[in-house]
């Protein structure tokens, strides 16, 4: 499926770029064909003849800015509901930010120069459109994203060139770059349930058996570009920082190529800053120049391959090292392209939980590599579902008018609570001095820094709460070893404590608050979330409870209130 779109999805075709097409009498007829199996609106100036098909035309005035009110009001859907089919690439950018499932269709006189770092899920010709209108679940997708899918037979692969090549920074050279697929931060939705992406985590990160998958998939996708360019002479990595070793090695044992992989060629000379620091393409470009050599002199076509192509600024000193030395030509070719969005701008998708509060995470089979979800089970069993379940039902969540998004809770004295969930650092401690144990992840065991002066919320209160039947959860971006330690050195009690990596995602997404709220055994509308910063809040609005900041609960007395309205005493 695309990125977003449940099974019954309808099809919105935004044709106003490059004319041409109107003239293509066998396009026009599997406009009609597709109608047929699905509901197609068009915008376009040119009014297409239809009398027996379900096909709609829209006026084009107001794209693509207005495909929200269109597809909610209009089409009476949502982002899930719909896929855009488009061949004016001046609208790629805000249909791919905005949350929908999109498709750059190149009719007559279209070019593959968009933005690589806000890519649509796929990339068509007439041919392929003509197969989707055959077969509207079949997929045309970039090579890498292939991985793990089920129905991964079906997929059809492409690999693109892009128009626009990488220029070398004060030099006249310039190298080809490789559409290849997308990478998702995790800040993303996308990121939850896009196998490529969270296979790339795990590959940098060496967890579970994602190096393996990760290289199969790289070496499958080197093999397809050799097959279509046998002028390589070279393949070259980006190499790893200094006294590390490559990632990649073992890389080629998936590939079906005679040209052997030359993880040395390229050598990083100094552990450079990590270009993602520095704000523009030059200043990052100036941390890595000169830190990176070629190891010989070589000559002809150099295939330059990395697992994510962010800034280019890495990939542009590697290429000017590899002309430097011989090469008559530089081809890039990542795993993917890093993705950049307003994030904002997508509605919220809380990731899936099981009934023990812990959430499903792609995996990989160890035999053919197949993706699935797997989540753990507070016994320790695991319990493993098929990647079609999740990720139908982490889709439902999505979408403007979706039955599933949360209302956001407006605190009232009178609302029943049953549990109240607090930030930990500068919300029940002001902790700004311990700061740099909180950074490196440790533990606190110098008690002379703990002094009561710092105490915001008294930790008898929380003890309170909980003799009242509320029950009281911490939720932090903090490290577990430091959270822990830290409440302990107070005396605080609580009934869950969610730390960092306890969840994919921290605030200001809800999942880690969802956690809490699950393992607390409490509705969302019934909880409390209180913290000192913007993202807290965010995070319990977004998880559907009543949020307050923390001077708010202060100066109010909302605890001491709360206390006497559950339990009453004297405080």
């Amino acid at each position: 499926m695309f990125t977003y779109c449940h099974s019954d999805f309808n099809i919105f075709l935004d044709l106003t770029g490059p004319d041409g097409w109107q003239e293509n009498r066998d396009f026009l007829e599997k406009m009609k064909q597709l109608s047929k199996k699905k509901s197609v609106t068009y915008a376009s100036e040119a009014l297409i003849e239809d009398t027996e098909s379900r096909m709609y035309p829209f006026n084009p005035e107001g794209l693509p800015t207005d495909i929200g009110w269109i597809v909610y009001e209009d089409l009476d859907t949502d982002e899930t509901g719909v896929l855009i089919i488009s061949n004016n690439i001046d609208h790629m950018k805000h249909y791919v930010e905005y949350g929908f499932s999109t498709v750059y269709l190149q009719t007559e006189n279209c070019q593959l120069d968009f933005d690589t770092t806000v890519m649509p899920d796929e990339v068509w010709d007439y041919d392929n459109f003509n197969s989707f209108a055959d077969h509207p679940n079949l997929r045309f997708t970039y090579s890498s994203e292939l991985l793990g899918f089920p129905n991964k037979a079906e997929l059809k692969s492409k690999l693109f060139k892009l128009s626009n090549k990488l220029r070398i920074p004060n030099t006249d050279w310039e190298a080809d770059i490789i559409f290849t697929g997308r990478y998702f931060t995790s800040k993303d939705n996308r990121h939850y349930h896009h196998p490529l992406s969270r296979a790339i985590l795990g590959f940098k990160k060496d967890r579970f058996n994602q190096r393996d998958v990760v290289k199969k998939v790289l070496g499958k996708t080197i093999g397809e570009y050799l097959n279509s360019d046998d002028t390589v002479t070279h393949i070259a990595i980006v190499p790893p920082r200094p006294n590390k070793e490559s990632r990649f090695i073992g890389m080629e044992e998936f590939m079906d190529a005679d040209i052997k992989v030359e993880h040395d060629l390229l050598e990083s000379v100094n552990d450079y800053d990590s270009p993602g620091k520095y704000p523009t393409f030059n200043e990052k470009y100036q941390h890595v120049y000169d830190n990176i050599k070629c190891t010989k002199k070589i000559s002809g076509h150099v295939l330059l391959v990395d697992d994510v192509f962010t800034s280019g600024a890495t990939t542009a000193e590697c290429a000017r090292v590899l002309y430097k030395e011989g090469a008559s030509k530089v081809t890039i070719l990542p795993l993917a392209f890093t993705q950049h969005f307003n994030y904002y701008e997508q509605s919220v998708m809380p990731v899936i939980f099981n009934s023990d509060g812990n959430e499903y995470h792609l995996r990989f089979r160890n035999s053919d590599h197949q993706v699935f979800w797997s989540s753990k089970k507070d016994n320790g069993e695991f319990d493993s579902k098929n990647f079609e379940i999740i990720n139908q039902e982490y889709v439902d969540y999505h979408g403007h008018w979706s039955a599933k998004k949360v209302e956001v809770q407006e605190y009232s004295a009178d609302k029943e609570i049953q549990a109240i969930i607090f930030d930990l650092d500068n919300t029940l401690l002001q902790t700004d001095h311990l700061e740099s144990y909180r950074l490196q992840r440790t533990a606190i065991k110098d008690t002379s820094l703990i002094k009561k002066e710092h105490i915001i919320i008294q930790p008898d209160i929380l003890a309170e709460l909980q003799r009242a039947n509320i029950k009281v959860g911490i939720v932090t971006r903090s490290p577990r070893n430091y959270a822990k330690s830290l409440l302990a050195a107070y005396g605080y009690t609580y009934d869950c404590l969610i730390a960092s990596l306890d969840t994919l995602r921290s605030k200001p997404a809800p999942d880690p608050l969802l956690k809490c709220a699950i393992k607390l055994k409490i509705k969302p509308e019934y909880i409390v979330n209180i913290g000192d910063q913007k993202t807290d809040l965010q995070a319990g609005n977004k998880a559907g409870m009543m949020s307050l900041h923390i001077d708010t609960v202060l100066d109010d007395n909302v605890l001491i209130r709360t206390l006497n309205r559950y339990a009453p005493l004297e405080f």
